[in-house]
């Protein structure tokens, strides 16, 4: 994306810019991709020779200072939280968003869709994805529509996959493998992996050795051994404490563990039980809130049916004294009379 549409992207980060009111644009690249690096600023030093700038002036007020910083290649710095404390040493607080910061962070591929609506009127319909693997004879990135099926993928780009059925959607460290090939892509697939599977030795699962490989090798300094612990407990109160929440998936302790223990997939199982139970719970209060408001309104309404039975029943009782004491009525005709004639003249006067 940066070495063949560098300057659309650019232009998709000024338009961000403008957008959201900022005034410094940062740029964080891998060593490990000079040629985007270098595409990257070739459109930069054209946009400030007032070049590309021609193209969106309309978008802008003052420009942005703009920025590309080369970092080392260290899985997973391309994480929202870890770039951000690469490229400029702050940290998101726990439980807070970028934006609490002052930061918003973007991919490319975004910026390039971004430009794409605003300067050509274009709805976002496919993105960039990489088809990889050993059983792909023709690896590379391709245009692929929303909506198309792998199946598709697999019969357009000769793609044997007989003996091997599942697949990685996604990244080789945090791709989930599938093995329905009628599965739809779409706008966040990036990646599909076609590669040999040995699945013989997934289930060569060992016990732990508390070696404490995988707390070395979490980018967030987690404790992934206790997490692991918690969720084979399903200790979910305790998970929460432990933060697991922040995990970002990465795969990491995972790829380490000499126990071959599938530790992202405890902690994904884990997270989405504890989803469950507070959709449940939240479920459970909706239900008692609407059972106390229908208690609350049966009582409002019994009160109001006793209010107008009683009043009711002393209507009637004054009238039986009335009757009592005026059988034909004559008396309060006349005293009705000499009230009307009173408010009459109390009216004129």
């Amino acid at each position: 994306m940066l070495r063949e549409f560098s300057d659309k992207v650019l232009l998709g980060s000024l338009i961000a810019a403008k957008i959201l009111g900022v005034d410094n644009i940062k740029f964080g690249i891998e060593d490990n991709k000079p040629e985007a690096a270098q595409a990257l600023l070739a459109s930069v030093n054209q946009y400030l020779s007032e070049s590309i700038q021609q193209l969106a002036p309309k978008y802008l007020d003052n420009i942005p200072k703009l920025e590309i910083i080369v970092a080392k290649t260290k899985y997973p710095s391309g994480g929202e939280k870890q770039i951000i404390q690469l490229l400029t040493g702050k940290q998101v607080p726990k439980g807070e968003l970028p934006s609490s910061i002052g930061i918003i962070v973007q991919n490319v591929a975004t910026l390039y869709a971004i430009n794409e609506a605003v300067s050509n009127g274009l709805a976002m319909l496919e993105r960039l994805v990489t088809i990889t693997g050993d059983l792909v004879e023709k690896p590379g990135n391709y245009w692929i529509e929303f909506g198309t099926p792998v199946s598709h993928i697999i019969e357009t780009l000769n793609i044997n996959i007989a003996e091997h059925a599942s697949f990685i959607f996604g990244g080789p460290m945090m791709g989930q493998k599938l093995t329905n090939a009628e599965i739809p892509t779409k706008k966040s697939t990036n990646c599909i992996i076609f590669d040999t599977q040995n699945d013989s030795n997934e289930n060569e699962q060992l016990p732990c050795i508390r070696c404490s490989e995988c707390e070395i090798a979490c980018p967030i300094a987690l404790l992934p051994q206790q997490l692991y612990w918690y969720s084979t407990n399903q200790q979910w109160d305790a998970l929460q404490q432990q933060d697991l929440f922040d995990c970002i998936e990465c795969g990491a302790c995972s790829y380490v563990c000499p126990s071959k223990i599938p530790l992202v997939t405890y902690y994904q199982f884990a997270k989405s039980e504890i989803k469950h139970q507070n959709l449940a719970q939240q479920k459970s209060e909706l239900a008692k809130q609407r059972y106390d408001n229908r208690q609350e309104r049966l009582l409002r309404i019994k009160k109001e049916r006793d209010e107008k039975r009683r009043k009711t029943a002393e209507t009637r009782k004054l009238n039986a004294i009335n009757k009592q004491q005026d059988p034909d009525g004559k008396k309060s005709a006349i005293a009705a009379a000499l009230q009307r004639v009173k408010n009459k003249k109390g009216s004129h006067n």
